[in-house]
């Protein structure tokens, strides 16, 4: 499944799970409460740092690393900033954000809750990044 896919998979998943926030003060999450969508139940627990598994999990994104170009750098970076609108090529020229300014926030606030249950996942394991990986973002 590429990227597109999977985020796509994931955006609908987030709409069809929405909540009502009240009104105020920016709530931690926009449209899920935190436990609705339990990533560190969703996801097995990582391999034993001090284990075989480990050992070879490193390899492997040593060897990713020392394999990307360029290319694919900038491709990440531009898949790590693609919003919905992306998708203004298949739909049609009105699917834009200046004129859609409530799509454009909804998407914006659904975008927020997805990277606060990643950040809870993984602030939950606690686990150091991969050598050789660049923290991209928070």
């Amino acid at each position: 499944m590429s990227t597109v896919s999977r985020s796509a998979a994931v955006v609908v998943l987030l709409v069809a799970l929405l909540v009502k926030t009240g009104a105020g003060a920016r709530p931690l999450f926009y449209y899920l409460a935190p436990r609705q969508i339990d990533l560190t139940a969703l996801l097995p627990p990582p391999p034993n740092v001090l284990s075989a598994q480990e050992r070879a999990d490193e390899q492997q994104v040593a060897a990713a690393v020392m394999r990307r170009g360029p290319a694919q750098l900038l491709e990440a970076e531009e898949d790590s900033m693609r919003t919905v609108f992306f998708f203004s090529k298949s739909i049609g020229p009105g699917f834009d954000s200046a004129r859609l300014p409530v799509t454009t926030r909804l998407f914006s606030h659904v975008c927020s809750d997805v990277e606060r249950l990643i950040d809870q996942a993984k602030t939950y394991w606690d686990r150091p990044r991969p050598g050789g990986v660049q923290k991209a973002r928070g």
